[in-house]
């Protein structure tokens, strides 16, 4: 992890909050994967519960989200006006330092709106955020299966083992 911060809703809800500079070439899923073991060590009285997908993408993550629909230099090229569209590319949320990153839901819209289909959502993600919140939903049922009577730890301890 390369920065972490912790952020509480107005309901109360905290969240960790991390970023990962992804000079190693690692998948987005195992930079999850590596953070929510990360957490667990840290802490271990908690466990991830759920992933929050940022919208602001580079091209090339752009492309990838695309799922083999447009390359990231068919967006670049889109990016630059090269290729003829109805409409202009999405302009950059962030344009600082010889960095530009984009809003995926504006690339997404703009990509359908040249015919192209595309993923409404990133499934990869959409994936672990489900698994982690399953997960932890397993782990808060273990350790409640300790406080229940027996008759009922039985029966719990009957599926945990099957």
């Amino acid at each position: 992890m390369d920065s972490v911060g912790v952020v509480s809703a107005p309901d109360g809800t905290g969240y960790l909050m991390c970023t990962v500079d992804d000079t190693t070439g690692s998948s987005f899923t195992d930079a999850a994967v590596q953070i929510a073991v990360q957490l667990h060590h840290l802490i271990p009285t908690r466990w991830a519960t759920g992933l929050i997908i940022e919208d602001t993408v580079s091209l090339s993550e752009a492309a990838r989200r695309t799922m083999g629909v447009r390359s990231k230099q068919s967006l670049r090229q889109l990016a630059a006006g090269e290729r003829r569209s109805k409409q202009p590319f999405p302009a950059p949320v962030i344009n600082a330092e010889g960095y530009r990153l984009y809003s995926w839901a504006a690339i997404a819209n703009h990509l359908r709106s040249l015919g192209d289909e595309v993923p409404a959502t990133d499934s990869e993600g959409v994936l672990l955020d489900r698994m982690l919140a399953g997960r932890a939903a397993a782990h808060e049922a273990s350790r409640a299966a300790g406080r229940l009577p027996a008759e009922e730890r039985k029966l719990w301890q009957a599926l945990d083992s099957a």
